[in-house]
This record gives C-alpha cells, structure tokens and sequence, in this order.
C-alpha cells in the first residue's frame, strides 16, 4: 500500500474501471478486491474514500450478474456504516447519500448479507433520517 493517497485512489479506480471492462476476470480476484476496497472506505484521504465507495457500486453489480456465486463480505456493511456516520457528521452528505444507495444495492442484489447488521443500520438510518441539520435528500436516502 503506497503511502501516497494519489497512488491509491488511482489504483482503486483502476479496479472500478476493470470491474467494468473485464468482470470475468474481475471475478477471480474478487475476495481480495472486496477487502482493498473496504479497507479504502476507513482510509486518511476523503479522495480515496470516494473511489472505494465507488468501487464498491462496480463489485455489487458483479454480484447482481452472478447471482448467489459471489458473497459480499460481512465486513462491507459495518466499514459503510462507518464512513456514512463520519460523512454526516462532518457535513460531507453527497457521500453520505452515495454510501445509502449502496446500502439500498446491497438490499436488493444480496440481501442476506445486510440481515446480520439490521440492528444497528436501523437506529442509525433513523437517527440521520431525524438530524434536521442535514438536507432533506440526505435524511430521505437514509430511509
């Protein structure tokens, strides 16, 4: 991993990109893409952070291509809780709106693996759907 936040937005969009250029041979690679690109969402640098989250949008549509043969990794949902709750509570809600339709992707194409965190996405899209300070749109997302 480079020290240089360039390099690594760089090399996960470079990921994205080959999600959707050659998912065949995405495929292969995708438990060990899974964890890069959820280990991005905590990174330092907000530039990196974005492509993760874009990221993970390429590697959900994999999985809705392939049906059940690809698992989401448990730890993708807590790692988005994780920079959602950052986003809104550092006023970045463009982000915070991508990180709930990815929640809402991951509801739809491979629901089994959202089930285990309901108990704490619920209080926690409740409590941003009720934090006036955040735009209607964002609150809206959350639900």
């Amino acid at each position: 991993q480079s020290q240089n936040a360039s390099h690594r937005e760089l090399a996960i969009t470079l990921f994205h990109t080959l999600c959707d250029s050659i998912p065949d041979q995405i495929e292969k690679q995708f438990d060990m893409l899974q964890k890069v690109l959820v280990n991005g969402l905590s990174d330092s640098a907000p530039q990196v952070r974005v492509a993760a989250l874009k990221g993970i949008g390429g590697l959900i549509t994999l999985v809705d291509l392939h049906d059940e043969s690809m698992k989401v990794d448990p730890s993708m949902m807590p790692a988005l809780v994780n920079l959602a709750q950052q986003c809104c509570a550092s006023g970045d809600e463009d982000l915070a709106v991508s990180a709930f339709d990815i929640f809402q992707e991951l509801i739809e194409v491979q629901p089994n693996s959202v089930q285990p965190h309901i108990a704490t996405l619920v209080p926690f899209v409740l409590q941003v759907a009720s934090m006036k300070e955040l735009d209607v749109h964002t609150r809206n997302k959350a639900l």
